[in-house]
């Protein structure tokens, strides 16, 4: 009812700014730029004329497309590209950690599947390890216009199953007039109030010049755009979803001993079957600043008719800080923790989930996490273009750089067990040793809603120990080189209009190189190795809390109606102890706590033996270097006929690519490996994994495809009015990078292991490929509206899944090389594959512009936009999920990223004095892939609501708003439950974002 509410109220709002801006809207008057010469153009501003070029473009395109466009160069109707994007049909945009749009899909094939250009050329990415691009990065001050080509032509560059995002900056030469425009924001977000580290008001600013030179032969465009912003984030989370232990106890450990306990709490409810829950709940602040620089310039010259040269340069350079700082409740599966009794837990009597408990034990953790990414990307092209009678041939070289470094140590905090707080309760754990775990609470059986509560120690810095302290950097880099030459030959036959044909040549390298160093603070094992004794652990106190006017981090209320005031947990009365109390917690000073770390000299590091200072585990064995040469041809004939009095153009035609991947890597020899039995009885085993004094190898591997992907697309004029649209074509999009390495990584380092874990990379992978077809029915009455439904099926062959491999092999068992021992242990070797299946896509398109020019003169700068889509596939995914047996195991999951439903709708008004728009957006819940090949399934259950207003202050200049998320909507994500995948009671993250604000001014001389 409280959503409902806020809807009720927002349509109030809605119908007042519009009912404020009704005045009659601009006249209509001819357009010098028209589009095709058969198409009734007008000349409007703002909103409309977005809506206008958009739908002239794709009245006159060539093949299938849908887009945006901007009236003026930093005029883009939404905040960000990503924003943009997602209002074209068909279109699901991901969200990044905090929250907002980042990368997109097309059609439910996910990101991976989809192609990115600038300017016709290929962009390169700072995402570790896959082709996505970060549409989030990029400003939208200085594109142009956003077009997404849903079916492919021969000419187009491959790369795209799912379809194609092409963008575009200005062109200065086709602008009549100097000009000079600034736009400055000032950027708001609820949220930040709330965070006394994160600034309440940040900006937004953008300074282009454009200009014709020497009697309009020389064009010259340069652009600026900045951003500084805080964005903060709050989110409950849930992991390691599990059934609790069984009476077999944890690995390694026999059923005696844990008889021995007072309280065996494996089923609390005692009806034979093993609850299941998130091992590890908590509460998440989510600190963000982004200081974004971008430059942008173009150089047009058409010394005559016949002649064009553009030369383009952008500089990109963002800074991402995040830090985050969860406070967590952990070990809730483990069989001797959790709730108290029966009493004290919340179990679901139909899913058998464990949803809630009052008195209950676990392992109270602080992970502080401090992330810098230093991205920066160059994108420089050079395209000429020559008229020669019929002919017309053109080129161009191009250059696309990106880089990453990332810095992100890691500080887990646990707090101690020498201290008074309800130790009279403590329990002896399995080992013989007081382990004591803190009291904890927690309540998530309100759909959309997680409410924790904490010991009341943890504000008490003193009470807190160092776990371990983690320093990692990485470099990742991705470059392109690419050169493409096209020809054209203008025919003057009755039914060929032209012939095209062309090649390209592109080399793509990427990179990645990691540094990690564990300083690792945990206790001793069972032959007294690898750690220190509990009391030996670095304890904390208000020496290492940062250093600032709010040394503690809280929790607001931002998750429902729940007030997290002392009343945490109040769905549950009873004279047993309920803990109610949700805390502040200390902010710990991370960067003193690793220099403390680096200089301890009883720091232990665990993480493995060391190759040229570089640890083993984590390091060169995620490190590659990669290679891509691709060689391109294609021809294609552009076509005109009449069939049965109807008129139809299109082309045809058909392109080669082959193509060379290289890979190198160094990776660990398995025949090094030291695997020392742990103890456990027969059947369950545990292993110590090391390795051996054999250093690592260096391995290349090579591998090389050829595909020939014909296209056909017809447009089929059935009347002035209506267009029918054919299109088949076969498509291909190359394997993620990190798929395509030769890496090679092991479990080594672990003293706790069932098996030796080696998870390796696939050089050999062929790309995706797609068979497609695809039908569209347009309706164009008039210059004011456009009407489409479109129908697309594909199917994929070639689809990446992971083998999976057991066996057993024989390794030393000793560190001594002289020894002969050696054991036998179970081997699983995970791999990327391609799949045998073909899987099939489809779905219905539908969409819908109208500017409401009709009506009276004080109504008609009304118009909407709307779109509506749904997807269907039969293709599956591979994940992990827990069963009833409490053990893990892969299970047959639905495709990642496909949403069954998007729809959009925008509501305008344009008048003499400004405009309004409001865009509502929402699509049904996708599944989305988290680490460990585990899926979650990500809704925003009531939409986003975005609202934009433009006021005239004066001829040329503008008055500017915005709120994103209106109605301060969350991300939800809940894991899959194996039993039943239509079951949302475990919750994975559950995100608020806030709502985001703008204010400012744009000027244009």
């Amino acid at each position: 009812m409280k959503i409902l509410n806020k809807k009720f109220a927002l349509n109030g709002l809605a119908f007042g700014v519009l009912a404020a801006l009704n005045t009659p809207s601009f006249a209509a008057e001819p357009n010098d730029n028209e589009i095709n010469e058969e198409v009734e153009t007008i000349k409007v501003t703002g909103v409309r004329a977005s809506v206008h070029e958009s739908i002239l473009r794709k009245r006159a395109a060539a093949n299938i497309i849908d887009g945006i466009s901007a009236e003026d160069i930093g005029q883009l109707p939404d905040v960000s590209i990503a924003d943009s994007i997602s209002r074209i049909a068909g279109i699901t945009v991901q969200t990044s950690e905090g929250g907002q749009a980042d990368t997109a899909s097309i059609r439910g094939l996910g990101p991976d599947l989809t192609l990115t250009t600038l300017n016709g050329r290929v962009l390169t990415t700072t995402n570790q390890g896959s082709r996505r691009v970060a549409l989030g990065r990029l400003p939208s001050e200085l594109i142009n216009r956003v077009q997404v080509a849903k079916t492919p032509q021969a000419k187009m560059i491959e790369g795209g199953v799912a379809g194609t995002i092409e963008m575009e900056t200005i062109r200065p030469l086709d602008r009549k007039k100097s000009t000079v425009t600034g736009v400055f924001r000032a950027l708001g977000n609820s949220n930040a109030s709330e965070v006394d580290t994160q600034d309440d008001v940040g900006w937004r600013g953008s300074l282009s010049y454009i200009d014709q030179l020497m009697d309009n032969k020389l064009g010259v465009a340069v652009g600026w755009a900045a951003l500084n912003q805080d964005i903060p984030t709050y989110r409950v989370r849930g992991a390691n979803v599990q059934a609790r232990s069984g009476l077999g106890g944890q690995r390694g450990y026999s059923e005696d001993k844990i008889l021995n306990f007072d309280y065996i709490r494996n089923d609390i409810d005692q009806n034979n079957i093993l609850e299941v829950l998130p091992n590890a709940l908590s509460y998440d602040t989510l600190e963000q600043n982004i200081d974004r620089n971008a430059v942008m310039g173009v150089i047009e010259y058409r010394p005559n008719e016949d002649t064009k040269l553009i030369f383009d340069a952008a500089y990109i350079k963002q800074d991402t800080f995040t830090k985050n700082n969860r406070l967590v409740v952990s070990n809730l599966g483990v069989y001797n923790l959790g709730p108290e009794t029966s009493a004290h837990a919340m179990v679901d009597s139909q899913t058998n989930n464990l949803l809630g408990m009052t008195l209950g034990r676990s392992l109270i953790t602080n992970f502080v996490n401090p992330n810098l990414n230093q991205d920066e990307t160059i994108n420089l092209g050079l395209t000429g273009e020559w008229f020669k009678e019929d002919w017309k041939f053109s080129g161009d070289l191009s250059y696309s750089w990106s880089g990453r470094d990332r810095t992100n140590p890691t500080l887990i905090a646990a707090m101690r067990t020498n201290n008074e707080i309800g130790y009279d309760q403590a329990i002896q754990d399995i080992r013989g040793d007081v382990n004591f775990r803190r009291w904890s609470a927690f309540d998530m059986s309100e759909k959309g809603n997680l409410i924790l509560g904490f010991d009341p120690g943890v504000e008490d810095p003193t009470q807190w120990g160092v776990e371990s302290v983690l320093d990692l950097k990485d470099n990742t880099e991705d470059k392109i080189l690419s050169a493409r030459f096209d020809a054209q030959w203008t025919l003057d036959g009755d039914h060929l209009r032209s012939l095209e044909f062309g090649v390209r040549v592109e080399e793509h390298n990427a990179k990645r190189a990691t540094n990690r160093d564990r300083y690792f603070y945990g206790r001793n094992d069972e032959n007294g190795e690898n750690g220190l004794e509990p009391g030996e652990r670095p304890q904390l106190s208000s020496d290492f809390i940062e250093t600032s006017d709010f040394p503690f981090n809280s929790f607001f209320d931002v998750f429902g109606d729940k007030k997290r005031d002392g009343q945490a947990v109040a769905a549950y009365n009873g004279d047993m102890i309920a803990l109610d109390y949700t805390p502040m917690w200390p902010i710990w000073d991370v960067d003193t706590l690793l220099a403390k770390a680096k200089s301890d000299a009883k720091t232990p590091n665990v993480a493995g033996d060391f190759f040229e200072n570089q640890t083993l585990t984590y390091d060169l064995v995620t490190n590659f270097d990669l290679t891509e040469k691709s060689y391109a041809a294609y021809t294609q004939a552009n076509f005109e006929f009449d069939l049965f009095d109807f008129y139809v153009t299109g082309n045809a035609g058909a392109r080669y690519v082959y193509t060379d991947v290289t890979s190198t890597a160094v990776v660990p020899e398995l025949d090094s490996l030291i695997v020392i039995p742990g103890g456990g009885e027969e059947g369950l085993e545990n292993y110590i994994i090391e390795q051996g004094d054999t250093d690592l190898v260096p391995v290349t591997k090579t591998h090389s495809y050829a595909e020939l992907l014909p296209s056909l697309n017809l447009n089929v004029e059935l009347t002035s009015e209506w267009y029918l649209r054919l299109a088949a074509a076969r498509t291909l999009s190359r394997a993620p990078f990190s798929d395509l390495s030769s890496t090679r990584s092991v479990n080594v380092g672990a003293n706790s292991a069932e098996a030796v874990m080696i998870k390796e990379g696939q050089p050999a992978l062929d790309p995706f490929t797609a068979n497609q077809a695809d039908l569209s029915l347009e309706w164009y009455p008039n210059q004011d509206m456009s009407l489409s439904l479109a129908y697309y099926y594909k199917k994929v062959g070639a689809y990446l899944t992971e083998a999976l491999t057991r066996e057993e092999m024989e390794f030393d068992r000793s560190r001594d090389p002289n020894s002969t021992d050696t054991t036998t242990a179970p081997v699983e070797i995970r791999t990327p594959v391609n799949a045998d299946t073909n899987y099939w896509f489809q779905g219905l398109e539908f969409s819908y512009r109208h500017a409401f020019t009709f009506l009276p003169a004080n109504f008609d700068g009304f118009g909407v936009e709307a779109n509506w889509s749904v997807n269907d596939t039969n293709a599956v995914d591979d994940a992990f999920s827990p069963l009833m047996t409490g053990e893990r195991d892969v299970v047959i999951a639905r495709a990642v990223n496909v949403s069954e439903y998007m729809e959009n709708i925008i509501l305008y008004h344009e008048g003499q004095y400004g405009s309004v728009r409001f865009a509502w957006q929402r699509q049904s819940a996708y599944n989305r892939r988290l680490a460990g090949n585990a899926t979650a399934e990500q809704i925003r259950p009531d939409g986003q609501l975005d609202l934009t207003v433009n006021f005239k202050l004066a001829k040329n200049v503008r008055l500017l708003g915005s709120v994103t998320n209106l109605t301060d909507s969350n991300i939800e994500s809940y894991h899959l439950d194996v039993r039943n995948p239509n079951n949302l009671q475990l919750p994975n993250d559950i995100t608020n974002t806030g709502r985001f604000y703008s204010v400012g001014i744009r000027a244009t001389f």
